[in-house]
């Protein structure tokens, strides 16, 4: 590896951090959205949810989670981050773009954030 490549890999310490807030992004943006609309609704307000952009914002931020954790890849060489993120990736794309259900997509999200959480923590050791 040349000169350029532990260069190259400073870039990639933050990338751990970046995947836990596009997975935290991921989870409020759903059910932080299905908690507002509940709460608002005890008083009788109600608030109308566009669901086509509630999908992509959730699939945005879930995809972004998957990239940084792939991007963190080559600093700690560990595959299981990578492998639960992209599993729970495709669990709540599926649910969303698929047929829904409510456990696989919880399920996706519980794989999402351990992934997630264990690419953070790798990256910490590493340091």
């Amino acid at each position: 590896m040349g000169a350029a490549g532990p260069e190259r890999l400073k870039g990639r310490r933050k990338t751990s951090l970046v995947g836990a807030l596009a997975a935290l992004v991921a989870f409020l943006s759903c059910y932080g959205t299905l908690g507002l609309v509940l709460v608002l609704s005890l008083p009788g307000i109600s608030l109308a949810v566009n669901e086509t952009l509630w999908a992509a914002a959730i699939l945005s931020a879930t995809a972004v989670a998957v990239l940084a954790t792939a991007a963190g890849y080559p600093k700690h060489r560990s595959i299981l981050p990578l492998i639960l993120v992209c599993a729970g990736a495709v669990l709540i794309f599926y649910a969303l773009l698929g047929s829904y259900h409510v456990l696989l997509e919880g399920l996706g999200f519980v794989l999402l954030i351990a992934g997630v959480a264990m690419d953070f923590a790798n990256a910490r050791k590493k340091r």
